[in-house]
């Protein structure tokens, strides 16, 4: 898998090739060029928890967000497939990480209404799931 930064400023990163997964008997197909934003931590976390960093479980997250209009998975499929991905990280990115994304998302919520900030009109989503 090949993700690199991204130009321009709705999404942080860019997937460079296909990248395929399989989770609790479904495949998803992630196309090259989708642009996502990688872990949405909090800044104050950011000295702990760079965002930058295992790259691929925000990949699968996101899209599972992104995504979910066309499909019938939820946001707790969506956290299950990140933790999924995470598991060969260190334990504390495993075990604090994405209560620090959950944290900032219901923050963020609250303040803005939607977790996921700004609408993104330029972001193409290309659902190939397989069940």
């Amino acid at each position: 898998m090949k993700i690199l930064p991204d130009k321009d400023d709705w999404r942080k990163w860019y997937l460079d090739q296909d990248y395929s997964f399989y989770f609790e008997g479904h495949t998803f197909n992630i196309r090259r060029g989708y642009r996502f934003d990688g872990h949405s931590v909090p800044w104050i976390a950011r000295t702990i928890f760079a965002p930058d960093t295992n790259l691929p479980a925000a990949l699968v997250h996101d899209y599972i967000i992104d995504t979910m209009p066309w499909h019938r998975f939820g946001y707790r499929f969506a956290a299950r497939a990140y933790l999924q991905v995470m598991r060969n990280d260190t334990w504390l990115r495993r075990n604090f990480m994405p209560a620090a994304v959950t944290a900032w998302a219901y923050i963020k919520t609250c303040i803005r209404g939607d977790y996921r900030g700004k609408v993104k009109p330029n972001t193409v989503v290309d659902v190939c799931v397989i069940i």
